[in-house]
């Protein structure tokens, strides 16, 4: 077995060089095979070289446009040794990180089930009936972001800086509470009944004496990824190139649970890991709730060409919020599902999944009975639950090939439903496409607008047109 692994490695090596031109190199890693041979060093030395990531991204594009198929975990169908190989160096740095992540903690530990009664009827109020005014304040004035490499340049020869301005509003859910007579807001914990959010613009779209940019500007809500708190990470490698190289504003949301909107007793708790499932399902139901708020008011504000973003987690609030959302707009996605199902129920990610306990605290006989109650309780999160978006052909998907969290499968089914819809695959899994192709997520986010955009105008322009029926109905 041993000797098998180490030919193994040696191909997964190979494969890499092949693709590098500069000798020197080639040459010490030909000659210290075995101290670069793991999979994810491969996988993140084969992206690290910008000639070799542009191949990899076209051997990618190129194996989507053939018809794909996938096995019974939804992961693609590889014909060939090397491109299996491939799958292998993509997907392994997933692996390792799920592992590093969560080999002393696992969820729902502490917290069990948690009020899951009250957290499913708080789902069912965000589906059936509208978002709540949200009553915006700001916190700050607008202020400067600094630049910095080859973006502080072209922002130089612009000559434009980039500024943000952050806000604040009473989470929908007291609204709701009110409104049902339902104890909605005890799902949250006191720290997260604020929401929080950061808006970031070219300073060429805010005129003099006005108190937001211009409304020609175009606005994307961007949700955050699992264990990403604050704005840092979306803020440099999004909202900044949008803003510089695309003229595009973006407003940051920061989901419950998450960075300010953390619970103070919850400070030794690693960011990302979820308490109760009754928490899992607040915190996602809560974040598309708020991304509706935040639509109705940008577009009361005179915005019109909007639209929602997000990865990974973020991906799935984004993409069901744009469903949900009375404002029309368009949805991009990085690294998208079409449910919660598919990433913590058929991913790597059901092993951080502590069923032993969930069984336990509902007397339920066998750790199978509760999995099969978890994944019933995820089911709204379907996308397909959902009417499709009248805009659907606008929307721009960037997905991994060897996504150890999100199933291919899982991406292609979303794919399929929002009818039109363009999904770039990029190589690679979860972790190396935060790492190497958040760029490709920024420029799809642009693309979409700029597509949201030119449907808008067109449908303007073509009166007595009837609309095109979406193929498919919301599933019940």
């Amino acid at each position: 077995t041993q000797s098998t692994w180490g030919i193994l490695e040696q191909l997964m090596a190979l494969q890499a060089l092949q693709a590098l031109e500069q000798s020197k190199l080639k040459k010490f890693l030909q000659e210290n095979i075995y101290l670069v041979a793991g999979a994810s060093s491969i996988s993140l030395l084969y992206s690290l070289l910008v000639k070799t990531k542009k191949e990899a991204k076209q051997n990618a594009s190129n194996e989507a446009v053939k018809k794909l198929t996938f096995d019974k975990d939804g992961h693609i169908v590889r014909s060939s040794l090397s491109a299996h190989l491939g799958a292998l160096m993509g997907s392994c740095p997933d692996q390792l990180f799920c592992w590093n992540s969560y080999r002393t903690i696992t969820h729902f530990t502490k917290g069990g089930w948690g009020d899951v009664d009250l957290a499913s009827k708080y789902m069912f109020d965000i589906r059936s009936s509208p978002t709540p005014i949200l009553n915006v304040r700001w916190e700050t004035e607008w202020q400067t972001l600094t630049l910095s490499g080859s973006l502080a340049a072209e922002a130089k020869t612009k000559q434009i800086t980039v500024l943000y301005r952050d806000g604040y509003f009473d989470c929908p859910a007291i609204a709701r509470s009110k409104r049902s007579e339902q104890p909605f807001e005890s799902l949250l914990p006191e720290s997260s009944r604020v929401g929080h959010f950061r808006f970031i613009i070219p300073s060429s779209a805010l005129c003099e004496g006005e108190d937001l940019p211009s409304r020609d500007t175009h606005v994307s809500v961007v949700t955050t990824a699992s264990g990403m708190e604050g704005y840092e990470w979306r803020q440099t490698n999004l909202s900044l190139p949008l803003a510089v190289l695309r003229g595009v504003g973006t407003v940051l949301l920061e989901n419950p649970f998450y960075g300010k909107r953390r619970c103070p007793s919850a400070t030794d708790v690693p960011a990302g890991y979820v308490n109760s499932v009754a928490d899992l399902l607040t915190l996602g139901m809560t974040t598309m709730d708020e991304v509706c708020g935040l639509l109705v008011w940008l577009h009361a504000q005179g915005f019109h060409i909007l639209g929602t973003a997000g990865a990974s987690m973020g991906a799935l609030t984004s993409t069901a919020a744009a469903a949900m959302s009375t404002v029309k707009c368009t949805n991009a996605a990085f690294l998208p599902a079409h449910s919660v199902n598919a990433i913590w129920c058929f991913s790597t990610f059901r092993d951080v999944i502590n069923f032993k306990v969930l069984a336990k605290a509902k007397n339920l006989p066998h750790e199978d009975d509760a999995f099969d109650l978890f994944d019933a309780l995820l089911d709204p999160t379907d996308v397909r639950t959902y009417k499709p978006l009248q805009y659907s052909h606008t929307v721009k998907l960037v997905a991994a090939m060897d996504d150890a969290y999100v199933p291919a499968a899982s991406t292609q089914l979303l794919h399929e439903y929002w009818v039109g819809s363009e999904v770039r695959w990029v190589p690679g899994g979860h972790v190396s496409g935060f790492l190497f192709y958040a760029s490709d997520f920024a420029h799809a986010i642009a693309d979409s607008l700029e597509a949201f955009k030119q449907a808008r105008s067109e449908a303007q322009h073509t009166p007595n047109q009837p609309q095109q029926q979406p193929q498919q109905q919301p599933q019940q």
